[in-house]
């Protein structure tokens, strides 16, 4: 049987890396920032979220039901509170910052649209405030990643470890945070599994 993911704001592909090297699965990367899309990631579609999320012109044509996996990640600079991240930035200045949550109200949107099987939105412990209201509480949080989702369990294994600092490439390259949030191969794997997992739906 193969199965079909969405992965929208895909970066470097990381979360549906796992999907991609099985034969039983059929991945589509969305993603729409220039400098990722000179990377040539397999299976990436140079798309803008909210442009197919707002019927934009650039509509990928998916019906409902037909997607067993969306996966968002939609950008973290705005939630993150690291000491040069906008938020923090403007605290220190007396200023109020509001990010932006339009990216987030797009997977939304497509999530009530295609209605997939199961959905899962990652992003980091800073955007879980900002969430909430759209989301509730997260699902599960496993290291630095903040997953709100309706999968079953994703086991990572009690001895899973992770920082971001992993895949830090240094402050000068131009995707340093692109490959600060990919997804390790290990989460993308138990993610799939978790996928796999039939449900009461498989039986009727």
């Amino acid at each position: 049987m193969t199965h079909l993911m969405a992965d929208l704001c895909s970066g470097l592909g990381g979360s549906s890396q796992a999907m991609v090297d099985s034969e039983n699965w059929l991945v589509i990367r969305v993603e729409n920032n220039p400098k990722v899309l000179d990377e040539e990631i397999p299976h990436t579609v140079a798309r803008c979220v909210k442009d197919v999320a707002w019927n934009r012109g650039n509509s990928l044509y998916v019906h409902p039901g037909d997607i067993d996996l969306l996966w968002a990640s939609p950008p973290c600079r705005d939630f993150s509170r690291a000491f040069n991240a906008p938020a923090p930035t403007a605290e220190r200045a007396g200023e109020e910052f509001l990010p932006d949550m339009s990216i987030l109200s797009a997977v939304i949107e497509l999530r009530r649209r295609w209605k997939p099987k199961f959905w899962c939105i990652e992003n980091v412990i800073g955007a879980i405030p900002h969430f909430k209201p759209y989301l509730g509480e997260p699902s599960q949080i496993i290291g630095p990643f903040v997953l709100w989702t309706n999968l079953p369990l994703i086991d990572v294994g009690r001895d899973f470890e992770h920082s971001k600092y992993d895949n830090d490439p240094g402050s000068t390259h131009p995707l340093r945070g692109n490959y600060r949030a990919r997804i390790p191969y290990k989460l993308s794997h138990a993610v799939m599994r978790a996928a796999e997992c039939p449900t009461l739906e498989d039986f009727q």
